[in-house]
Parts: structure tokens; C-alpha cells; sequence
């Protein structure tokens, strides 16, 4: 029998080493473990308290449950590494897309800065939509050129307005001398709480409102270009990581991952994205890259050969040609024939969203052109410049000899087919009018007797009136000249009104355009049109050579799944100019199909949206964010490698 911690106090060192080989003998045979050791006193609340866990314990499993031999996982607990909050980020060379992963519908601020005159307050973002005047706005600047960042501080403000509109509080992580040199006011400082605790109660409510957002509990998903500098996504992670204090940042291809929503029975995109700066091709079989097999290029003597492989990056194709080189092709053209628009950026951009189209026929167009004289070819149009004190936006309208032309053409059509209709019409009129003329004339004598009798009683009325009746006709006199001069003052405001309006057109600038509406967006399709190299591809010939790149066995599937994205991508006629254009390109026995997406500005962030939604345990959100752990241990570079396609990433080009 086992003692008591009392008994065994009183007993020799030799029966104590005796009795521990005798319980080491019996631990392994039945009997021992039935015979078990009394615990003291103290420790007699701990046994049960430990048992009643153990009973409770039982009922519920703790990591695994048998249920008729199929063993059931316990439900998945969110990581505490894991964000809490998801901000994703399409950053456009034109515009900047914005909004939380659980947001229905993202926000959009330009991606650019200007300040005032004679100010040094800098404007950000959509703080230039409330200067009415673009003209008074200097030192505007862009963040991104060619479809790269290449101003990372003016980029810098930008991002921290979003963050100010989102609510994200950087006051506990924004450095100082940051925000100094940056010259920002963080909120929630000492200073300004001191400034609220000493305002009323009313108004610590309204100026109390901190962000309770803290970035190190968010993460930041943001689109990059395909082939983005390396030493860009090292600069742009230390900002987020370091000045803004994210807890994971993470990157992706905008046509890439663009590619993920779409389904067709293909399985198959091929992502045209138009942008600001430049068209990106992407083609991919299921939201991936396709496959390059290794291919051996033989030469014409047979003696060498020459084994090359092709890298899935080599499907990618890219046009230098975007929205802003057609604005500043535009400007070059105004400012040589009407107007120096050189530094009108938002006037031309203006034109080119109302007025551009491509044309189906260029050649026929052209002649069109030739044969009609300025102001009455079918293109042409006026744009009525503002001058942002009556007009504060531009508006197109029919030249007047061109809509006096159309008004001629409608009338002869309505005319031109009644004829014959005409004559009868005539030949009735005139039997009306001779069977009205002989009524008139029975109808004239009997009227001339009556108006002798009429005359003859006013006579006698005007003479049995009173005298007293002249003072009221003065009166009338009086009231008729009142009315005349009422009358009088109301032609004399209308003239007025009149002259005004016309001396207000007669001082409108208008701005002529003609074969400028289809010509400089024909350079999309001809870059050589406007100075650039002739090698260089255009779009048709750019697509083509992409999908040829790809493995054979999927270029009838590429061609019949072809999407239009960015803002270009809304030029009227584009995507029937492109079937045209690669109907010429590509084999008959391949069917061409061109889709515009409905939604082809905020298509990408919808994408970036779903990736983040999928799920939200911590292996999904190390699939496309780097957290602050790995970004310390990579010594601050090159942590996003493992993002990228050739280092076995899903995601970023």
C-alpha cells in the first residue's frame, strides 16, 4: 500500500530506496495501476477541480471528433497575425481606385498634385475638383510615367490622402520628421486633444473624431504594371511598411489578376488593358500564365543547333501608347492651327472623352475629308471653350453651315417622295377657292346693307352721349400711354437681352475639329502615324504576336477570348476596329470574338477585391501579402520575391 507524504517522513532510506524499486517493478503490470497514491490535503481542490475539467472536457472534442468513423475537424480560429482590416488599392497612372475589401463599390481620386498661385498649400487628389479655374492651378504633377512610379514623394501624398479618407489614424505610427517634411498635421497628437478637452461637450463630439483604424492592424493590396523595377516594389514596400506602419503589403499585375473573374467555357483571356500610359497584353489559361514548352531552333546547314527556352513572361506584350500621349498629340495639333492649348491638360481631355471615335473606314473618312469642304463634312464639330465665368465646361455642338446642310437634306427627303400628292392637293384648293369666292359674293351683299345700318345707329349714339363722359376718356388716354411705355421699356430690355447674348457668342472660342476626332486615335493602330518607330507594333499587331507566342494548342480558344480593359477602352468603335484589324492578321479557320467589359475602369479592383474575400485565414493572406516579420528578416529588400512569377508566386509579373 502506498503512504502517505507523512508517513514516509519517519521511514529509513533504505525501505524509501526498497519501496521505489518495488513501485518500479509493479508500474507496468495491472495491479499497479490500480493501486494509486493518496494526495495530501492541499492538494485535494486541484484533483477535483482537474477531474470536473476532465469530465467536462470529454463531452466536447478538443481536437478531433470520432463520429461513426469519419473524424471531424474542429472549425478553423482566425490568426492573430492576420489582418483585421484589408485595403485594396488599383493605382492607376490617371486615377487611383480605392476601398476596403467589404466596401461594395471603390472610390477614385486623380493620381496627381498642383497648388494654387501664390500659394504653398499643396492641392491632392480630388481636392483640384473644387477650383472651378484649371487655369489658376501650377505645378501639377503626376505620379507615374510610362506605367511606372517615378515620383514616389508625389506618389507618397496621394496614398496618405487616401489613408485620411478611409480613416486610418497614422498619428501612433507616422514618423515626424515625415510628416514635417511632408507637412502634414497628424491627428490625435497631444496638442490637438488639449485644443478639444478645452471646447465645449458639443463640440468634442464633432472634433473628437479620431480614426480608430491603427495600420498596424491592416494590410494593403496594390497593383503594379507587368515588369515594375524591382527597386520600385522595394521602395514602395519601405513606405508602407515603414513610414505608414502597415502590417502586410502585398502586390499584384492588374491584368492578372484581372483575369481571375472572367469565365467562359474556354477557360481561357486574353486581357487587353488600355491605361493612361501604356496597353499591356496578358493572355492567360486559367487566371496563369500558359505554359512554354522547352523548343529547339535548328539552323539551314543542320551542323549547330541552338536550344533556347521560353519563359512564361515571354507572352507578355506591351504598346507604348496611352491615353496621355493622344492628349498631348491633340495639343500639338490645336495649338499649330487654332488655339496654344499647351498647357490645357484638362480641356483636351475633355475633347478627346466627347468627340474621339475610331474609325471603321479611315480611307473612306479621308476622302470624305477631301471632298467636302471645312464646316460641312459630316465629322466635323464645335467645341465651346469655357471661359469659366458663364461656362465652366466644355460643349460640342454642329457646325452652323454643316446643320443648315443636314436641315436642307431632311426637307428635301420629306418633299422629295410627295409630288404627285402635291398637285392633287393644289387642283382641290383651287375648286375650294372658287366655290368660296362665289359664296363670298352672295355673302357680301347682304353684308354691305347691314353695316349701313350699324353705322347709322353709332352716329346717333355719339351724339346723344353726355359731356360728362370726356374726363373717363382722359383717363383711358392716360392708362393707354402707361401701357405704351410698359411696352416700350420691355422691347428696349429684350434688345438689350438680345445684344448681350450675342456679343457672348460673338467672344465664345470655339474649337474646330474635323479629321483630328479619328486621326490621332488611328495611332493606337499605326504608332508610326505620330513620329514613333516603325518597327514598333501597334495594338492589332501587338495581340496577334502575344497569342502566337503561346503554346498552339490554345490560339483558337486566345482569339475567341479577348477583353478590353481601362479607361481607353471606351473609345467609340474600338472594339469593332480591332476585328477588323485582326481579321487581317490572323488564319480564317480562327474565330475572332472582342469583348468590352461593362465596368472596364474599376474591373481590376473588383478583382483584387474577390482575392481578398476568398478567405481570411493567415496561409490565404501569404499568398499575396508579405508580413512585417519576413520584410525585417530579407534585411528590408527583396521581400516581395516571393510574390513574384519567377520565384514560384501566383500574382505579380
Amino acid at each position: 500500500m502506498a503512504t502517505a507524504s507523512g508517513d514516509g517522513e519517519n521511514e529509513s532510506p533504505s525501505k524509501k530506496r526498497s519501496s521505489k524499486k518495488r513501485e518500479g517493478n509493479t508500474s507496468s503490470s495491472p495491479a499497479s495501476k490500480r493501486r494509486k497514491t493518496s494526495t495530501p490535503k492541499s492538494h485535494k481542490k486541484e484533483t477535483t477541480t482537474t477531474g470536473k475539467s476532465k469530465s467536462s472536457s470529454s463531452s466536447r472534442p478538443s481536437k478531433s471528433t470520432l463520429v461513426v468513423g469519419v473524424v471531424v475537424p474542429p472549425p478553423k480560429k482566425k490568426s492573430a497575425n492576420s489582418p483585421s482590416h484589408v485595403l485594396v488599392i488599383d493605382n492607376g497612372g490617371d486615377t487611383v481606385k480605392f476601398g476596403w475589401s467589404t466596401d461594395t463599390e471603390p472610390q477614385s481620386i486623380p493620381n496627381v498634385t498642383a497648388r494654387l498661385q501664390q500659394q504653398w498649400t499643396v492641392l491632392v487628389g480630388d481636392q483640384l475638383s473644387q477650383i472651378q479655374n484649371p487655369n489658376q492651378l501650377i505645378g501639377v504633377t503626376r505620379s507615374m510615367e510610362r506605367g511606372v512610379i517615378v515620383n514616389l514623394g508625389n506618389q507618397v501624398q496621394v496614398w496618405k490622402r487616401i489613408l485620411d479618407i478611409v480613416g486610418v489614424n497614422l498619428a501612433t505610427t507616422l514618423n515626424p520628421d515625415v510628416a514635417k517634411a511632408f507637412g502634414w498635421k497628424l491627428s490625435g497628437t497631444k496638442g490637438q486633444l488639449q485644443q478639444q478637452k478645452q471646447q465645449s461637450k458639443k463640440q468634442k463630439e464633432a472634433s473628437l473624431s479620431i480614426p480608430s483604424i491603427l495600420p498596424q492592424s491592416c494590410a494593403v493590396l496594390l497593383s503594379m504594371p507587368p515588369f515594375c523595377p524591382r527597386a520600385v516594389l522595394d521602395q514602395v514596400m519601405s513606405v508602407w511598411m515603414q513610414d505608414f506602419g502597415f502590417g502586410n503589403v502585398g502586390f499584384c499585375t492588374s491584368p492578372l489578376i484581372s483575369s481571375r473573374t472572367i469565365q467562359n467555357p474556354y477557360e481561357t483571356a486574353c486581357i487587353v488593358d488600355i491605361g493612361w500610359s501604356a496597353v499591356h497584353i496578358v493572355p492567360t489559361k486559367n487566371a496563369k500564365l500558359p505554359q512554354i514548352i522547352l523548343q529547339r531552333q535548328d539552323k539551314e546547314d543542320d551542323t549547330t543547333t541552338d536550344n533556347h527556352h521560353q519563359t512564361q513572361l515571354d507572352v507578355v506584350r506591351r504598346v507604348p501608347i496611352g491615353g496621355r500621349h493622344l492628349i498631348k498629340i491633340w495639343q500639338f495639333h490645336c495649338s499649330y492651327r487654332q488655339w496654344n492649348l499647351m498647357d490645357q491638360e484638362f480641356i483636351l481631355r475633355e475633347c478627346l472623352e466627347q468627340t474621339g471615335y475610331v474609325s471603321l473606314d479611315f480611307k473612306g473618312d479621308m476622302q470624305a475629308a477631301r471632298k467636302w469642304p471645312m464646316g460641312l463634312r459630316p465629322f466635323d464639330r464645335d467645341l465651346l471653350l469655357p471661359d469659366y465665368q458663364n461656362i465652366f465646361e466644355c460643349t460640342v455642338r454642329l457646325p452652323p453651315p454643316l446643320e443648315q446642310r443636314l436641315k436642307r437634306e431632311q426637307d428635301g427627303q420629306d418633299n422629295g417622295g410627295d409630288d404627285d400628292e402635291d398637285d392633287d392637293d393644289e387642283d382641290d384648293e383651287d375648286v375650294r377657292e372658287e366655290d368660296m369666292n362665289e359664296e363670298d359674293i352672295e355673302d357680301d351683299d347682304g353684308k354691305d346693307d347691314d353695316n349701313d345700318d350699324n353705322e347709322r345707329r353709332e352716329t346717333n349714339n355719339e351724339t346723344s352721349k353726355p359731356e360728362g363722359n370726356n374726363d373717363n376718356e382722359h383717363e383711358d388716354d392716360e392708362e393707354e400711354e402707361d401701357e405704351d411705355g410698359l411696352r416700350q421699356r420691355l422691347l428696349r430690355e429684350r434688345e438689350e437681352e438680345e445684344k448681350r447674348k450675342q456679343q457672348i457668342k460673338e467672344e465664345q472660342q470655339i474649337l474646330r475639329m474635323s479629321v483630328e476626332r479619328f486621326a490621332i486615335p488611328e495611332a493606337l493602330f499605326h504608332p508610326s502615324d505620330v513620329g514613333l518607330p516603325a518597327e514598333w507594333a501597334g495594338l492589332a499587331a501587338a495581340i496577334h504576336k502575344s497569342i502566337q507566342a503561346c503554346p498552339k494548342y490554345l490560339h483558337a480558344a486566345m482569339y475567341r477570348s479577348i477583353y478590353l480593359l481601362g479607361g481607353l477602352s471606351q473609345l467609340q468603335n474600338l472594339r469593332e476596329a480591332l476585328e477588323i484589324r485582326l481579321r487581317t492578321l490572323v488564319p480564317t479557320e480562327y474565330q475572332i470574338v472582342v469583348t468590352a467589359m461593362p465596368n472596364p475602369i474599376n474591373h481590376c479592383w473588383y478583382a483584387m477585391q474577390a482575392l481578398t474575400k476568398e478567405q481570411e485565414d493567415e496561409v490565404h493572406h501569404s499568398n499575396w501579402t508579405i508580413s512585417r516579420d519576413e520584410w525585417e528578416s530579407s534585411s528590408y529588400r527583396g521581400a516581395w520575391r516571393r510574390l513574384a512569377i519567377d520565384h514560384g508566386g501566383k500574382y505579380l509579373i
